[in-house]
């Protein structure tokens, strides 16, 4: 197919220019030498008519911008792909330092907690001392069982294990590390490096829950796998697709 264009800037004479075959109009299209009021045609047209209004120009605008996102998915691949093989992974030592900063935060909101209820008359907190101050509290079952017949012990149970939840959950989402990974200048991301949002942070937390059985019946396998691992990845970090990084070396 043949085409034709009417060039503007020639002001005497014939301003037809042509014949060109379809990629050559095309590649006169893409370096701007034909714009979409430029008047064109070719045989089989009934008359002369813009270049935008016709199907070739919107292919050509379409194929440009798949060509254009293509090659920015292809930078920001190899952009993730650099930064990745830089990454800093935290390793076990430090997660565990961490994680035990984090216990002694959670601890103490704990006993506010215990405190709070105490004093709302909804925690029997005198037999429950006695029976903590007694010894073996954690070792004799039947000191348990008296344990948790003290009235008010299931609600602090109970508002425990949701403060604990909320305490990984929260911070995770909001700062993608808790104030012990803060402190230590680590944090959670992605697989890919992002961010993680709500409920990925909830999944990486029951992940967690799972591994914490490891130290029943698997002498902590579940967390010590982080020290051989080449990512420095525990058990949770396999299912929720997360690695634990130096917080400098990434900012989002």
């Amino acid at each position: 197919m043949n085409w034709f264009y009417i060039d503007e800037s020639i002001t005497e004479g014939d301003r037809r220019q042509g014949p060109f075959t379809t990629e050559e109009i095309l590649e006169k299209s893409r370096s701007g030498e034909l714009k979409a009021e430029t008047l064109v045609w070719h045989s089989g047209m009934e008359a002369w008519a813009a270049w935008g209004e016709q199907a070739e120009s919107k292919r050509s605008e379409e194929a440009d911008a798949l060509i254009q996102k293509t090659l920015e998915a292809l930078i920001k691949e190899k952009e993730r792909a650099q930064a990745e093989q830089k990454r800093h992974y935290a390793g076990f030592w430090i997660r565990a330092l961490a994680y035990i900063i984090d216990s002694v935060f959670i601890g103490i909101l704990a006993m506010v907690l215990v405190f709070a209820l105490s004093s709302l008359g909804l925690l029997d907190f005198e037999a429950a001392n006695k029976l903590i101050e007694a010894g073996n509290i954690f070792t004799d079952p039947e000191r348990i069982n008296q344990l948790m017949e003290v009235r008010g012990m299931d609600l602090v149970i109970t508002a425990s294990t949701i403060l604990q939840f909320l305490y990984f959950v929260l911070f995770t989402w909001k700062y993608a590390a808790t104030p012990g990974k803060r402190l230590l200048k680590i944090k959670v991301i992605g697989a890919r490096g992002e961010r993680l949002g709500l409920s990925g942070s909830v999944i990486r937390y029951l992940c967690s829950v799972l591994s914490s059985f490891s130290f029943i019946y698997f002498y902590g396998l579940a967390y010590v796998i982080a020290a051989v691992d080449p990512e420095k990845r525990t058990f949770h970090d396999w299912l929720a697709r997360t690695r634990v990084i130096y917080s400098e070396q990434e900012k989002f």
